[in-house]
């Protein structure tokens, strides 16, 4: 069983999974608490008629004191009705808005429309949400985030 810097995590009668640790966590003296993220919406494949066909285990681990998050609230233009159950991907930004970065986490909005994207890394990211009732994509925003706060990026209008 290995799982620093990345190795295999199982036993000869059991399910093997290879586990990859993307940069090193600081740990102090007296520890941390660390976090594994299980993203499931990553994990998952939706066929369109009802079934899920399970792809591969997306996880992340983060230090708690070294994540912040970012939040919002999905709106329908013009009338600013909620969006429930949207769905919201967090992209890591390159310097362009104009280019979309790779796909690090998903979340998905509550009845009221909003959603909160917790354990990630200090950064810039960009964030496309999706109706899914409507099939309707809303153009990314920005979203800027700082080790142990919550970037409010306001409403995400589609």
């Amino acid at each position: 069983m290995t799982a620093a810097g990345g190795g295999t995590i199982g036993t000869a009668a059991g399910p093997n999974l290879f586990a990859l640790v993307e940069e090193a966590m600081a740990i102090g003296e007296n520890g941390e608490d660390i976090v594994i993220d299980f993203d499931v919406g990553r994990s998952f494949l939706y066929d369109g008629n009802g079934a899920f066909t399970f792809i591969i285990p997306d996880l992340r681990a983060i230090t708690r004191a070294g994540s912040g998050a970012v939040r919002g609230t999905l709106a329908r233009s013009p009338d600013g009705a909620p969006i429930a159950h949207g769905v919201v991907s967090v992209h890591i930004a390159p310097d362009s808005m104009g280019v979309l970065g790779p796909l690090l986490a998903t979340s998905r909005s509550g009845v009221d429309g909003k959603f909160t994207a917790s354990f990630l890394r200090p950064g810039r990211y960009q964030l496309v949400a999706e109706d899914l009732a409507r099939d309707a994509v809303a153009p990314a925003v920005r979203g800027d985030v700082t080790a142990g706060e919550t970037a409010d990026v306001g409403e995400v209008r589609f």
